[in-house]
């Protein structure tokens, strides 16, 4: 199955974070501040990279239990939800559910090691592979008339830091964001109802913001932008190579 490749030294399963779990994480990393890398790149190609070409390898060589995981899957979200999800949110949760809880679970691990550094690394890109999807599930929210769910939904999928905090006026624009994150997708998919318009957008985008001088990024406040974009990137090419297998289990996007 998509879901027994994990990063390696994290062996306690994929599963994906309650928020209650994530928040700690999430606590951790804001904690640890900007980290600097001496060669950002030659990190991102000892661990991010191995661990995607071992992924879209999987892929190839499991196409059959993709295939029953996505029928499985389409299966308790219509008994939970009386349909099935559209081909377009079945592939990002189970992209959600096995690779970015990978990651989640691998920066767990480094964190509980005091290995601040490779926690901060693994939870900057399950973050920019989140922020490549979170569009997918509020378009959805949408679709079916859930406008007051959108928001729970959104930080529920990509775990946003603003929700939930104190202040009304960031929530409100928290809300709005996600709305203008849920009419963009819709836009998209109407486009190309596959979504990789949408996840080569979504990437686009954060490679732009990464080639700013500032390097800042709008959607992770003190995440390693290029650590961020490959976990963008990573989400996208595993995106597409399980889309089509997706087919026969669930409805139209």
């Amino acid at each position: 199955m998509l879901k027994e490749v994990s990063p390696r030294e994290e062996r306690e399963g994929n599963e994906p974070l309650t928020l209650g779990a994530y928040g700690p994480l999430l606590t951790a990393r804001e904690r640890a501040g900007s980290i600097r890398y001496a060669r950002v790149q030659a990190v991102i190609g000892d661990s991010i990279a191995p661990y995607e070409q071992e992924v879209l390898a999987n892929i190839k060589a499991r196409e059959t239990d993709i295939r029953t995981s996505f029928q499985v899957h389409s299966n308790v979200v219509k008994i939970m939800t009386g349909q099935k999800p559209s081909r377009v949110l079945a592939t990002s949760l189970l992209v959600e559910k096995n690779i970015c809880a990978a990651m989640d679970n691998r920066a767990r691990a480094e964190l509980r090691a005091g290995r601040h550094s490779s926690f901060a690394l693994w939870f900057d890109a399950s973050a920019g592979a989140r922020a490549v999807l979170a569009g997918i599930p509020l378009r959805e929210a949408e679709a079916h008339g859930q406008r007051e769910g959108v928001s729970e939904l959104a930080k529920n999928v990509t775990h946003e830091h603003t929700l939930g905090r104190g202040d009304p006026t960031t929530q409100v624009e928290g809300k709005l964001i996600f709305k203008a994150q849920a009419y963009r997708a819709s836009e998209l998919l109407q486009q190309d109802p596959t979504g990789f318009f949408l996840v080569d957008e979504a990437v686009e985008k954060i490679r732009e913001e990464v080639a700013q001088p500032s390097g800042t990024l709008r959607g992770m406040w003190v995440a390693t932008a290029e650590i961020y974009l490959t976990g963008a990137e990573l989400a996208q090419h595993v995106y597409k190579a399980i889309y089509p297998l997706s087919e026969e289990c669930t409805e139209p996007s």
